[in-house]
Parts: C-alpha cells; structure tokens; sequence
C-alpha cells in the first residue's frame, strides 16, 4: 500500500500542465457555447440576410444593415481570437507531452483517457456522468502529488455512474445524435454492446465501459433507461450503493496520460470511495479476488487521506452514506506513517 511522492520538477511541470489544459478547456468550452458553427450572407429573393448556422439549422439574423455588418464583424473576430488562443494552448501541450512522458506522469490509458476527453468535451463529464473504480485512484494521486503503486491501478475497464435524476439537454450534439455507444465509437470504431439491454460496450482488445445507475431507480430496464433513447445504446446496469456515491461530495481533478496529454476527471470523494471499497469488500457474495483488491485500495486510498488532506472521514458531507458503511470509518481512520517513499530517494 505504499504510494511515491512526485518530486519538485515533476510537480512543476505538473501544476503548469494543469493550468494550460484548464486555460484550453475554459476557451474550448466558451467556443462551444458562443461561436460554434458560422455566421454568413444569404441572398433571399434577391437581398442578403444574415444567417447563424449550428448544427444544420439555419437561423436569420435580419437584413444587410450597418447592425447586422458589425455583429458579424464582431463574432468573426471573437471567434478567430478564441481560435488562435486554443491552437496556442494545444501546441504547448503537444511540445510538453515528451517531457510529461519522460518524468514518468503518464499514468492513464490512452483509451480511457480518450474516452475521458469526448465526455468532457459533449459536458456529460461531472454532470450526468461520474468515473467510479479503479480509474478515480489517478485522480487521487493528483489531489496531492504522488503515485500508487502499479498493481493497485491496473484495470481492463471503465465504470460510469450515470445520475438520471440530472438532464441531458446540455450535452453536445454528437452525443444526443449517436448516444454513449456513438461516442465510444469515435474513440475506437471496434466498440460493441455486449448483448440486448446490456450496459456493456467493448471493443476488439477486450477493453470495456460499463454503464452504471443505483439499484433503487425506478426507471430500470426500460425504455428510458437508455441514455439516448432514440438510438442504439447502452443500459445502466442496477448495483447496489451507488445511489449512496450520487448523494455524496464529488472531485475533480486534471491526470495526464500514457501518451503525456493531460485529461479532466470527475469521481466520488476519496474518502467515499474508501469507505464504499470496504464496504464491498466485506459482502459475502463478492468475488473472492476482488474481495481482496478492494481492501487494498480502500486502505491505500484512506492512507493518502489521512496523510495529505484536510477533510477527515468524521466530517459531516459525508452523512450520505448508511450507517453501516459509516461505521467502518474507524478501520480507515489511521495515519499513512510506513506506506510513503519519496521520488528523490530514487533518483526520480
């Protein structure tokens, strides 16, 4: 359960890392929103009409006059700034990522970091969807500036947890055309679902995403229990606790990945995370080796707590959970003396 300190050059690039890609997603997102599509004349019975195009629809803006002139003038401008501004930050993450790479930060999967990037980009990322699972302990080790150990982290999956009591109406266009399948198919075309009603999608390497929602949702296996109804998609898979880690606090925090690009991340709190893996490791009809598994990470994961962060296992956000998953705080609630090594010790 020993996790590694990143040392002071590793942090540097680190934190500037972050900061560029929030920079990127602040302008990506405010492009998005304001200035995507185009803006041109159309000649309508022989006058020019000013004209939005987003998506296919064409909206009038009225007539050629001196308004209608400096409005397009004004968001052809404003949309060339915030273009040549994200082309700016994208080329700076593109000559970091060797570096990123080198200093041995690339932690996440290039699949599910990819996948990662098209959720946050379609705004499902932290609003309908949640990452639970192994994935979130990448997200941890940024809280603080450390790393795991590897064997804690590897993982052949993604789980999502899907809070259907939020709406979808924010999400982009591509996901309410194509739904969760169409995005994992622009990620990897070898994306499948596994079957009739499944909330499973793999692809040709046996890497999977599952869907998940809290078994007390009464909208289950139906027809609204699909995140696009209106096209081929998965299911969300009912599991017991879950509705306990959609009342519960949230994070989020910016990784990097195999390849030295970073990617946003949202998942439960750390310490709901622990306290739920403990939880499941003690339900007798889980696996056996999972059992285990859990454990490890539960511990590992309130260890980094219990060293690096101000917010205790006895705070009252946490009041979410059920008694019966509260009343293991005690077994979490030691200090991480023993699991730490440091990077400089080993010439990192």
């Amino acid at each position: 359960m020993q996790f590694r300190e990143l040392n002071n050059e590793q942090r540097r690039f680190l934190i500037d890392t972050q900061q560029t890609y929030d920079a990127l997603r602040t302008t990506q997102r405010n492009f998005q929103l304001s200035y995507k599509g185009s803006m041109r004349w159309k000649k309508v019975k022989g006058k020019d009409y000013l004209y939005r195009l987003i998506d296919r629809r064409h909206s009038s803006l009225g007539p050629r006059s001196p308004e209608t002139e400096k409005l397009k003038d004004q968001y052809t401008t404003a949309r060339r700034r915030l273009r040549d501004r994200k082309n700016s930050l994208k080329k700076r993450l593109e000559e970091r990522a060797p570096i990123l790479r080198g200093l041995g930060l690339g932690r996440l999967d290039s699949i599910p970091a990819r996948i990662l990037r098209l959720l946050d980009e379609q705004n499902l990322l932290g609003k309908s969807l949640t990452v639970v699972g192994t994935n979130a302990l990448f997200a941890y080790e940024m809280l603080v500036g450390v790393h795991f150990e590897t064997d804690l982290l590897t993982t052949e999956d993604a789980d999502l947890l899907w809070d259907m009591r939020r709406g979808l109406g924010v999400a982009g266009s591509d996901f309410n055309n194509k739904g969760l399948i169409g995005l994992l198919r622009k990620v990897d075309p070898s994306f499948e679902i596994q079957g009739k009603m499944s909330c499973r999608a793999f692809n040709k390497d046996g890497y999977y995403v599952d869907l998940i929602v809290p078994e007390n949702n009464q909208f289950l296996m139906s027809k609204d229990d699909r995140m696009v109804p209106s096209v081929e998609d998965l299911y969300g898979a009912p599991i017991k606790g879950l509705d306990w880690l959609i009342n519960s606090p949230k994070i989020e925090a910016v990784l990097i990945d195999t390849k030295g690009f970073p990617v946003f991340m949202s998942c439960v709190d750390p310490r709901v995370f622990a306290l739920h893996k403990l939880w499941m490791s003690k339900r007798e009809d889980r696996d056996p080796f999972k059992k285990n598994r859990d454990r490890d990470q539960a511990l590992s994961v309130a260890a980094l707590v219990n060293t690096y962060l101000p917010s205790k296992f006895t705070d009252k956000d946490l009041n979410a959970l059920p008694k019966e998953v509260l009343n293991l705080r005690n077994e979490l609630n030691i200090k991480g003396t023993g699991y730490l090594e440091t990077s400089e010790k080993d010439g990192w």
